[in-house]
């Protein structure tokens, strides 16, 4: 009986590396049961490794038979790994690109689901470096009142 293998992607570029580190981990060890996983790590500089050494997402691709993606946050939740997966044409799993870009932008996804003719809570941008009172002076009546 052949498995299906299973590459695990973790680790990556984001703040969260450690815990895509763990999530990743915990992804392998649970689906060495059923399935043949394969750790692929993603250093911090975006490097991709197959076997402990630095080799190309397409050649990886060829060993694999689908991804399991347990990246944290920028680019593993952005679309931008979806995105090269895509054209790369293989499987994996979650969300597809343009669906994991919008759900890491609120403020486009909000704006999405109001076009759909979907209720939406009132929100605002918070900038960087913006103190917390400034986006809360934006709202002239308590939320309650505004209708959404």
């Amino acid at each position: 009986m052949v498995r299906v293998r299973v590459g695990v992607l973790r680790g990556g570029v984001s703040h969260e590396y450690e815990v895509s580190l763990a999530t990743g981990g915990s992804v392998l060890k649970h689906l060495q049961s059923v399935y043949r996983g394969h750790d692929i790590l993603i250093d911090r500089e975006g490097v991709w490794h197959w076997n402990g050494l630095p080799a190309e997402p397409d050649l990886i691709a060829r060993q694999v038979d689908v991804f399991w993606n347990a990246l944290h946050g920028e680019y593993g939740e952005d679309g931008k790994v979806q995105q090269l997966l895509d054209s790369l044409g293989v499987a994996y799993t979650g969300s597809g690109a343009m669906s994991s870009a919008l759900a890491m932008n609120k403020m486009a996804a909000k704006g999405f689901f109001r076009q759909a003719g979907l209720k939406v809570p009132p929100g605002f941008l918070v900038r960087n470096g913006e103190t917390s009172a400034a986006p809360a002076a934006r709202f002239s009546t308590p939320f309650h009142r505004r209708g959404w």
